[in-house]
This record gives C-alpha cells, sequence and structure tokens, in this order.
C-alpha cells in the first residue's frame, strides 16, 4: 500500500490519544502508584505505539494471506491474534518490570484482571486501524477506477477518431452541398444517412459488440454515401444467409473492411 507511512503515523497519533486518556484517568486516581506518572508515560508511551505497529503488521499480513473471505471474518481474525499477541506482551512486559522494580508477582487474578483493559484498549486500536484500512483501500480504489475511465475515455476518443475518417468526412459534405444545390430532394436523403452513420458509430461505441443484421443495415446507409459521391462504380452484393443475422461481431468490422476496400481500389 503506497499510504504505509500515513498509517503508521495514525497509529501513533492514536496511541498517544488513548494513552492521555489513561494518563488523565490514573492521575484523576488516588491509587497507590511506584513510579510517577510522568515515569509511567515515559515507559509506556513507546510500548503502546510499538504495539499499535505490530497490530498494524498484523492486519497487513491476514490482509494478504486471507484476502478471499468477507470482511467481517478477516476483522474477528484480527481482533483474535491482536488480543493474543497484545495478551502475552502485557505478561512478559509485566515480568520484567516487576523484576527491574523487584516487586511480587502478581496473582493470577490480577494478572488477568490488569490485562483486561489492555486487550479492550488495543481492540479499540485495531478497529480504528482497520477504519483507516478501509478509507485508505477506497481511496486507492477510486484513483483506480478514475484512471480507467480516463482510459476508457482516451481510448473511445482515439477509436471514434480512426472511424470517422476526417477526409469521409469532407467528401460527404462537399456532396452534400452539391446534392442541395443540383438534387435538393435526395440531399434530405442523403443527410438522413449521414446522420444514421455517425448515430451507429457513437452508438456502437458504447456496445462492441452488434448483431450482423445491425452492422449490415448501418452499411447500407455508409455505401449509400459513397455511392452518391462516386457513382454507380460501387455495386455492393449481400448474400449473406438468414441464419446469421442475429450473429454478433465486433462493430463496425464490415465498415473497416470496405472502407480499405475503397481505399485501396
Amino acid at each position: 500500500m503506497k499510504n504505509k507511512w500515513y498509517i503508521l503515523l495514525f497509529i501513533v497519533l492514536i496511541a498517544i490519544s488513548l494513552f492521555a486518556f489513561q494518563y488523565v484517568a490514573e492521575l484523576l486516581s488516588d491509587a497507590p502508584r511506584s513510579l510517577s506518572l510522568e515515569t509511567q508515560y515515559l515507559l509506556n508511551l513507546p510500548a503502546c505505539i510499538f504495539v499499535g505497529i505490530v497490530d498494524f503488521l498484523i492486519i497487513v499480513i491476514v490482509h494478504k494471506r486471507l484476502d478471499n473471505i468477507n470482511n467481517t471474518m478477516r476483522i474477528f481474525i484480527d481482533l483474535l491474534l491482536a488480543s493474543v499477541w497484545v495478551s502475552c506482551f502485557g505478561i512478559a512486559a509485566n515480568y520484567i518490570l516487576s523484576i527491574i522494580l523487584e516487586e511480587p508477582w502478581p496473582e493470577d487474578y490480577a494478572l488477568l484482571k490488569m490485562s483486561l483493559p489492555v486487550v479492550l484498549w488495543n481492540s479499540m486500536i485495531v478497529l480504528l486501524i482497520e477504519i483507516f484500512f478501509y478509507q485508505q483501500s477506497q481511496m486507492e480504489a477510486e484513483k483506480k477506477l478514475a484512471i480507467i475511465e480516463k482510459e476508457k475515455i482516451q481510448y473511445q476518443y482515439e477509436t471514434l477518431k480512426a472511424q470517422i475518417n476526417p477526409h469521409f468526412l469532407f467528401n460527404s459534405l462537399n456532396t452534400l452541398i452539391s446534392e442541395i444545390e443540383y438534387n435538393p430532394e435526395n440531399a434530405v436523403v442523403f443527410t438522413q444517412k449521414l446522420s444514421d452513420v455517425y448515430r451507429y458509430i457513437l452508438k456502437s461505441q458504447e456496445q462492441g459488440l452488434v448483431t450482423l443484421r445491425d452492422e449490415l443495415e448501418f452499411l447500407d446507409s455508409y455505401i449509400y454515401l459513397h455511392q452518391v459521391r462516386l457513382g454507380k462504380c460501387i455495386q455492393l452484393e449481400n448474400k449473406m444467409t438468414p441464419t446469421l443475422l442475429n450473429k454478433k461481431i465486433p462493430s463496425l468490422t464490415l465498415q473497416l473492411l470496405i472502407e480499405n476496400v475503397i481505399k485501396h481500389n
């Protein structure tokens, strides 16, 4: 993920903010302490950040290894693994701290009582990381969709430019001008055929595949425009069997063939 550093910064901010609540709660509490609050803050804050980073790594690994399961199950696995990890880390940290401070090892019940808030606090971090992770994934997905949409529009534009031959359009307009002057009635038909051709070209960009029947109907209009311009030197004989008319082919395939025939004689 490209935004890993943003996520790590997010983890640090969460760890600082959540630990600040714990710091204020202990500050308001009258419970006896073996260490000052400042010392506890300096000792626990790096541990909280470390726990958050390991939580993040757990989430990344689970997402990579179990990307084929649904999000609910994946989040449950993240919470389970993170809870096991923070419990082991908390027990080890308390054991080391008791040795350093030469304090007696707490009883099992007391250890469980101390571990439960840590697990709940860590679960909150995991859920916040999951939310941030999901938002980052959505942002990346939206960027990819925007790029794909842009490429699609560019492709359609390039395809349209390739299909709408500027020379064909120029020649058709010149022919239309002549028809308006010498044969006004035929100019109306010519304009309708020209409109049908470009309407089909624009519509076919969205369809991709069209029936052979639609392609042949379009080809009639396309050939008509060339026949008006070039005269009877262009003849098209259709020997297609009716059983094939519902078959689908890529749009403008026949137009490309006819264009090459006319262009290369």
